[in-house]
């Protein structure tokens, strides 16, 4: 069977992370460059800055850009999917619950993939709200209307998320009436948990990466729901998604990182080990500096 190179390119949470993608994150982690300059950007505009790097390390909430620039890289893919597999539709930028208009619509004028809601199968919307990651998907196909969330929570559908957007009312797309008399499907997840802790972040990119619109205990993204196992699990897909992130084609600053890890590579381990301790000494009193926040 043909797999589709966008399957092939999900990052796999058992496989250890390869030493070339090690060496690659640690050489952006003991760049001595200063923490306001940018390290990544692409055409629509989505940027990281050196601060942002070190949110990746594990006991730190990723950084809603990183965020945004997972969404970027995931629509990016989309156009090595083959043309029976469900095209996906990723909003842009990670939402604020009072953006989806405005947002939607930046999307469908800058994205290669055709704008044409009625040639997609899944909008997706990465969710931010009061600091936690989820992320609604409509399937315009059946039609259907999802909400993937990792965090178990109580109450109604409408208090926990509010009503369904109304981006579908500006298309006019055709699912629109039938979407609005369904409730949200709230997915149980087998990997969910009770509270949400530094890798909210991770959960929502890995679920963007992993599903594809399958109903509920049809989909795997690896995880347990058991925390001393996916704590591991979460170390290896932060060096991963780093790792995919900086090596991207998009990535205006590709040069300067490949360039930069090619000097790394020049240096012994323990030449290694020397620049990585003083970025985490600089970082530390940075830090500080700003009252405790990283990025």
């Amino acid at each position: 069977m043909i797999c589709s190179p966008y399957m092939e390119r999900i990052a796999k949470i058992k496989d250890r992370v390869k030493a070339d993608e090690l060496v690659l994150c640690n050489s952006i982690f003991a760049s001595k460059r200063d923490t306001k300059e940018k390290v990544w950007e692409n055409d629509m505009g989505d940027v990281l800055y050196q601060s942002d790097v070190y949110t990746f390390k594990s006991n730190f909430y990723i950084n809603w850009r990183i965020v945004n620039c997972w969404i970027s890289i995931m629509n990016a893919r989309e156009c090595l999917k083959l043309d029976e597999s469900p095209a996906r539709l990723f909003l842009h930028r990670i939402v604020w619950m009072n953006q989806f208009n405005m947002l939607f619509t930046a999307t469908c004028n800058n994205l290669d993939i055709n704008p044409n809601l009625r040639s997609i199968g899944l909008v997706i919307f990465p969710i931010i709200n009061q600091g936690k990651y989820y992320m609604l998907c409509f399937d315009l196909k059946k039609p259907s209307y999802v909400l993937i969330d990792h965090i178990v929570r109580m109450g109604t559908t409408a208090n926990r998320y509010g009503p369904i957007p109304l981006t579908l009312k500006s298309q006019r797309h055709s699912s629109l009436k039938a979407l609005s008399k369904m409730e949200a499907n709230i997915q149980n997840l087998p990997w969910s948990v009770i509270k949400s802790g530094d890798n909210c972040g991770l959960y929502l990119m890995r679920h963007m990466e992993c599903y594809m619109g399958e109903r509920e205990g049809m989909w795997e993204t690896g995880l347990t729901g058991k925390e001393m196992i996916d704590s591991a699990a979460f170390l290896g897909l932060r060096y991963k998604y780093m790792a995919a992130i900086f090596t991207s084609v998009i990535n205006k600053f590709k040069e300067m990182i490949d360039k930069e890890l090619t000097e790394f590579k020049k240096l012994d381990e323990n030449g290694r080990a020397k620049l990585l301790a003083e970025a985490e000494s600089r970082n530390l009193k940075n830090k500080r500096k700003r009252g405790g926040r990283i990025g």
